[in-house]
């Protein structure tokens, strides 16, 4: 339980010896097929996106594809968008990343996401569940590598994780580091 609401724990095999361990709602389709029944305005103000309660195939994706570029997280700054329960999160961080900021707008996964980094072991000093609105002013927090996996699900914000994404490249070649590698 996180304070009253049941979860579970699913374990995931990301490669050969590692496995990442996430927690997530037990019974999420109630939550979600709320979010179903109301009209667009009205999901956003009262129930919020509750997709990142439970984990979803395309961070197992992403995930393996950031195992192709371990030397490049290998003591780098990661930031996933809209990291869920923390799936490519996790993986970054047993694969040496010196950060992992997991952002979310939802603050129950974002719960759920340091409940599992604190359960897994060197991963809580290494990874800091972040609110962050992709549609809000404020800027990326600074990274090497860029992980947006599971966050095109509909048009409105696919368009505005593709601006985020040239943030965070047209920032790393003004301030003169290596360009930040994205993984979508």
């Amino acid at each position: 339980m996180l304070g009253n609401v049941a979860i579970i724990s699913r374990t995931i095999k990301i490669a050969e010896g590692m496995n990442v361990t996430v927690w997530e709602l037990e019974r999420p389709s109630s939550l979600i097929q709320e979010w179903w029944s109301l009209d667009e305005n009205e999901r956003e103000s009262r129930v919020g996106d509750p997709f990142g309660v439970v984990m979803w195939p395309g961070s197992i994706v992403a995930s393996k594809e950031l195992i192709k570029q371990q030397k490049n997280v290998v003591n780098a700054t990661v930031l996933v968008l809209g990291a869920g329960t923390g799936v490519e999160a996790f993986a970054a961080a047993m694969m040496g990343a010196k950060k992992v900021f997991a952002t979310d707008i939802n603050p129950l996964s974002l719960q759920l996401l340091g409940y599992g980094a604190q359960r897994m072991e060197g991963i809580g000093n290494v990874v800091e569940a972040v609110h962050f609105d992709l549609f809000s002013s404020e800027p990326l927090p600074p990274c090497d590598i860029l992980v947006a996996a599971d966050t095109l699900y509909n048009e409105h914000l696919a368009k505005q994780v593709g601006h985020r994404l040239h943030e965070a490249i047209v920032r790393s070649f003004d301030v003169g580091d290596s360009p930040t590698k994205v993984l979508v």
